[in-house]
């Protein structure tokens, strides 16, 4: 008996020495609530006429960057939050408006004190008057060009005239997009308003046209009742036309220079002075030229820029260094070999610019036998058109010191051996578009945002072929060009709107050795 009682007691002992581990419980993720029967005055409240607010909330809160997510409709330029426990006091310190609903915006700054969980969009109403305003405005805000969404754009509602605008002025409504770009205003005061939208980057409600995007409408929008079927409001924003200026400036390499700016522009309007030099050639406007000098400076290379069209002159100087070994040789790469597409010629870049070619050193064969194609050079690139041989094999050959480089160099020898792309690699596309309202529009056809071609069409209509596409997913833009210039041009505030951009929303998928057809009618 003794015997049981000492297993009975020891085997309590170790029952009652065996460890956990303290878990502390599930991980808080809910997001704090308003209680309204303690919240003074309640939510949705009339006839207000006090200088305090308190919201209370199920557990203890605090702000998070109220100074960015907390906005008053309309404003309240004098107002203070406080936290306090499980509340948020809000003190008003001038005199309401008679007869008008206040929205108070929290956006995300109400969060736990835990695990800082917001309590999302979370908005206070109250009027001062005998009912709540219950009038709407919403939309969505895009870029005028790319017709993309723009989120934590402010978008503004005034109840006088914009050009009466000045940088003291508040607007009566506000709000921010969220990332799809969508926005809404509730609880407005019913009537009619003027609409300003800013990519706000300094942070004072007011347009930059120089810095910002902006988007405005003279002519009045009107608020819509709850429940009313119209369709959203669309705003398109742009950034103002900049004067042309220089953002960067570069010694690349040996002999090699590059030169930024804040804006496209067609490279042939370009003229450099002062130097001789060879401009890296462009099919389509471009943000960056390149251009390599003809004489190696030592430490240093000044020019004079000058930019047709734009204005622009300037003079410039660009550092240099002396490199610790020469790039003395001369190498070129194939660009287009692996995608040769029939009549498209052979492109080979070099590192510099070419200066002669010895024809007597280039050997070019078809199926082992001997032809003459015609080739020609551009700055640093060499082109060789060559007669259609589909199911040939071709074979170029460049002796040693066959291309001569604007320094002297020579290249090694070059051995290639390819073929042309079958037609059935490649697919049409068969355009048919028609722009009533355009005296003259622009139809560019982009491949992953790579302009591929270009068409500039004066008299409503486009029909036209583009035999060999690469396969892949394409898209359409169609610009109305109200001013002719053969560009999309933006707008001028308080001016000028941007000129229309439309884009083809049908998927445009060209596959190999088939025709797609596209019709497409602007109205």
């Amino acid at each position: 008996m003794k015997k049981i009682i000492s297993i009975i007691i020891l085997f309590i002992v170790v029952s009652c020495a065996q460890q956990s581990m303290l878990t502390g419980g599930e991980k808080d993720i809910k997001a704090p609530s308003l209680i309204e029967d303690r919240t003074n005055p309640k939510n949705f409240s009339t006839n207000f006429n006090s200088k305090v607010i308190q919201l209370y909330f199920d557990e203890y809160v605090q702000l998070k960057d109220a100074k960015n997510n907390f906005f008053v409709n309309p404003t309240i330029e004098n107002i203070n939050l406080e936290e306090k426990g499980k509340s948020i006091l809000i003190h008003i310190n001038e005199s309401l408006k008679q007869n008008t609903t206040y929205t108070f915006n929290f956006g995300s700054s109400i969060q736990d004190i835990t695990e800082n969980n917001p309590y999302k969009d979370f908005n206070y109403v109250l009027s001062t008057g005998d009912f709540i305003d219950s009038n709407l405005y919403h939309g969505c805000v895009y870029d005028a060009f790319s017709k993309k969404p723009l989120d934590n754009i402010k978008v503004m509602l005034y109840e006088n005239k914009l050009d009466s605008l000045t940088e003291k002025t508040t607007p009566n409504y506000l709000c921010t997009t969220n990332e799809l770009g969508k926005f809404k205003l509730g609880h407005l005061k019913e009537g009619s308003y003027f609409i300003l939208a800013v990519d706000d980057k300094n942070k004072n409600s007011f347009p930059d046209p120089k810095n910002e995007k902006i988007a405005f409408d003279f002519n009045p929008i009107e608020t819509l009742l709850p429940g009313d079927s119209s369709a959203n409001d669309t705003i398109l924003m742009f950034l103002q036309d900049a004067p042309l200026k220089v953002l960067e400036k570069s010694y690349l390499s040996t002999g090699k220079f590059q030169v930024l700016f804040n804006k496209k522009i067609d490279i042939n309007n370009i003229k450099i002075d002062s130097i001789n030099c060879f401009i890296e050639p462009r099919k389509f406007p471009t943000d960056t030229l390149t251009f390599w000098v003809e004489s190696l400076p030592s430490s240093s290379l000044t020019f004079k820029l000058s930019v047709k069209d734009e204005f622009f002159s300037k003079d410039l100087k660009i550092n240099t260094y002396t490199a610790s070994s020469t790039d003395s040789v001369y190498t070129c790469k194939a660009k287009n070999i692996n995608n040769l597409r029939p009549n498209d010629p052979l492109t080979l870049s070099f590192n510099h610019p070419i200066k002669s070619i010895s024809n007597e050193k280039i050997h070019f064969l078809i199926d082992s036998v001997k032809s003459n194609p015609v080739s020609y050079f551009e700055g640093s690139m060499w082109y060789l058109t060559m007669p259609n041989a589909v199911n040939a094999t071709y074979e170029l050959i460049a002796e040693p010191g066959a291309f001569e480089s604007i320094y002297g160099y020579k290249n090694d020898s070059v051995e290639l051996l390819f073929k042309q792309k079958s037609p059935s690699a490649f697919g049409d596309l068969f355009l048919d578009i028609n722009c009533n309202s355009c005296e003259q529009f622009i139809v560019e056809l982009m491949n992953k945002e790579a302009l591929v071609k270009k068409f500039i069409c004066n008299n409503n209509q486009l029909t036209d072929t583009i035999r060999l596409c690469n396969p892949g997913n394409y898209q359409l833009r169609l610009v109305n060009d109200l001013n002719k210039d053969g560009e999309w041009t933006t707008g001028n505030f308080n001016t000028l709107q941007p000129e229309p951009v439309f884009y083809y929303n049908e998927p445009m998928a060209i596959k190999p050795g088939w025709g797609l057809n596209i019709e497409w009618v602007i109205r």
